[in-house]
């Protein structure tokens, strides 16, 4: 367990909030709002100095930190820790550069639980009071101390006036992982070889290079690809414009007219969060930001954590998919609990989870929803790109759209977001790619995600703004393999392509219908597992079925079951690439499954999971 020991300086700032839904930014439709915040951050974990000039106690940063009052922004530093952690938050008031307001100040992390001399709830304990520098001497300082027992969603804020330092901006998030620890007391670990065990059971489908921050809490169910913060707060302009001037408002006339995700509205929540780490930076040190335009692959399980510091119940909507709830108030769902014990993902089905597209968050609550990216192409492609009974297909249509009016055909801006130059898409371009593979027409995809309060969409009354963002979704790099369907029997004359998620078929159900009596099939793609581990093959075949494995013939079926003899045995390498190619000749009554085993996996049908397209 670590002692991570952050250092937040209270002070204000200045931020632009956009009018025009245009990008990049136009200075001239922006406006200027005042703000409060924290700045600093990590300041160092056990002995590890992480950023020394947050040493408040050496005097030959003092000028340095003093310099900091006016840099706030919005929202303030993460904190995050693990279970177990020993986390310190040592407190300075920096004072005002814009408002000569003395207020003191304190820091509340709302949920922890914490003493009281240490809930940062002024009224019931103290505040620090501003540093009057005189270019020696120290700040006054206070250090609040956490030890998170249960991993979850927070968030932390000024509680001194907290109606206006709340919305002023004083607030982050706070994010507590799972350890390695609490995980294993949980039936949850790794072996000597880096897989992940729930209960003594292998979990194939979490790759080794997993941590203990790919969960969200102890359990299994809970492990994610992917990670966001969506941390939702709104600015009431004419309460920040009385701040400054120095005029009184009353908090009942609270009327916001700025929506925001992460301390920033649509479109600038699109655009690359000025806080986030370089690429390079330690994760052990970093690990978190607050990017707010997801990015995900399609297959990948990504997880939302929703934050509301606002003063309005936001009803948090999701095109694409139905989320799941796997904790509130951070405070594991009952349902994940319930199935603990199972390690198979697709046993969270409904009913035995809540589910939803629609998230009532209310002020001062968290929600964790888990998604996944699942692939919509087996199900729409056909129709987007060839088009289905009788009506022709979108692409033809939005053609037709773009003949009449080009200016109907969205351009959308593509993660990340160069702000110095914007690279945009359509769907007239992505339907016009040349036809390689089973995704080509199709990826990627974009979801949007907003408050359903639709006026709060918007930026001082302009639409689209306020709290909406996307969700761009890539083609998958895993999902099955690619099967190319020939009318004869010697692979010649290609009828379709398409993406098969496994090998396992009876022809008497599962034949294309532009197929006649008598084909071949050709399956392409890579083989590839997250361990390592000894599997044996077996090919079950009704017609004749070859196997090749990095171009070597491994499997041959002559129109019947395969025997124990022929059986392949094969050493695996984790997350080690196998070019894999599969062949069927036969008819409509034959039949073709391609399986295996191992010591820890009873036979099943290959997973799509563990197969890649080419």
């Amino acid at each position: 367990m670590a002692v991570r020991h952050y250092v937040l300086l209270a002070t204000d700032g200045k931020t632009k909030l956009p009018t025009s839904p245009e990008l990049p930014p136009d200075p001239v439709t922006e406006v200027e709002v005042l703000i409060y915040g924290f700045v600093g951050g990590l300041y160092k974990v056990d002995d590890k100095v992480v950023n020394e000039k947050l040493n408040w106690e050496d005097s030959k940063n003092l000028s340095d930190l003093y310099a900091l009052k006016g840099s706030a922004y919005l929202p303030s530093p993460i904190i995050w820790g693990e279970v177990g952690d020993k986390i310190y938050i040592t407190l300075i008031n920096l004072g005002m550069e814009y408002v000569s307001i003395m207020d003191p100040h304190t820091v509340h992390m709302h949920g922890a639980h914490v003493a009281t001399q240490l809930d940062g709830f002024p009224e019931a304990s103290f505040a620090v009071p501003m540093w009057e520098y005189n270019g020696s001497n120290k700040p006054e300082t206070l250090t609040y101390y956490f030890y998170p027992e249960h991993p979850g969603t927070l968030m932390y804020h000024c509680h001194q006036e907290a109606s206006e330092h709340v919305q002023m901006g004083m607030y982050g998030a706070l994010i507590i992982y799972p350890s390695y620890k609490s995980l294993e007391e949980n039936g949850i670990k790794k072996d000597k070889c880096g897989r992940w065990l729930n209960n003594g059971e292998i979990v194939p489908n979490i790759p080794c290079s997993a941590t203990n921050r790919n969960f969200a809490y102890n359990n299994i169910n809970s492990f994610f690809n992917k990670e966001y913060i969506m941390l939702l707060s709104d600015i009431d302009q004419v309460w920040h414009d009385s701040v400054l001037n120095g005029t009184d408002f009353n908090p009942v006339n609270y009327k916001p007219n700025f929506w925001l995700v992460n301390g920033r509205p649509f479109p600038y929540s699109l655009l690359p969060h000025p806080q986030t780490p370089q690429v390079d930076s330690d994760k052990d040190l970093s690990q978190l930001n607050y990017e707010s335009y997801v990015h995900v692959k399609t297959g990948e399980d990504f997880l939302l954590r929703m934050i509301n510091i606002g003063y309005q119940v936001i009803p948090w909507h999701i095109h694409g998919w139905h989320f799941r709830v796997i904790g509130k108030d951070s405070h594991i769902s009952p349902f994940l609990e319930m199935n603990h014990m199972s390690s198979n993902m697709s046993d969270m089905g409904h009913p035995v989870t809540e589910m939803g597209f629609t998230c009532t968050i209310g002020s001062g609550e968290t929600y964790d929803l888990m998604i996944n990216a699942e692939n919509k192409s087996p199900i729409y492609r056909k129709y987007i790109v060839k088009g289905q009974n009788s009506i022709p297909s979108v692409c033809r249509q939005i053609h037709e759209l773009k003949a009449y009016d080009p200016s109907l055909i969205a351009e959308i801006p593509t993660e990340p977001v160069n702000i110095l130059n914007i690279n945009t898409t359509n769907y007239i371009d992505i339907c016009d790619e040349p036809e390689e593979n089973p995704n080509s027409n199709f990826f990627p995809q974009f979801y949007p995600m907003h408050n359903h309060d639709d006026y709060k969409v918007t930026n001082n009354g302009v639409y689209p703004g306020g709290q909406l963002t996307y969700i761009q979704v890539d083609a998958p790099e895993c999902g099955g393999l690619m099967g190319s369907y020939y009318a004869n029997k010697n692979f010649t004359d290609l009828i379709l392509k398409r993406l098969d998620e496994n090998i396992n078929f009876n022809w008497k159900t599962d034949k294309p219908k532009d197929l006649g009596e008598t084909f071949s099939v050709r399956w392409t793609g890579k083989l590839k597992l997250p361990i390592s581990q000894r599997y044996k093959l077996q090919l079950i075949c009704i017609g004749d079925g070859t196997v090749r494995l990095n171009d070597k013939e491994i499997l041959k079926v002559k129109n019947y079951y395969s025997l124990p003899v022929d059986f392949e045995i094969i050493d695996f390498e984790s997350e080690k690439d196998y070019k894999i190619e599969v062949e069927y000749v036969g008819n409509s009554k034959g039949s073709i499954s391609l399986l295996w085993t191992s010591a820890t996996k009873v036979r099943e049908v290959i997973p799509p999971y563990n197969l890649y397209p080419i």
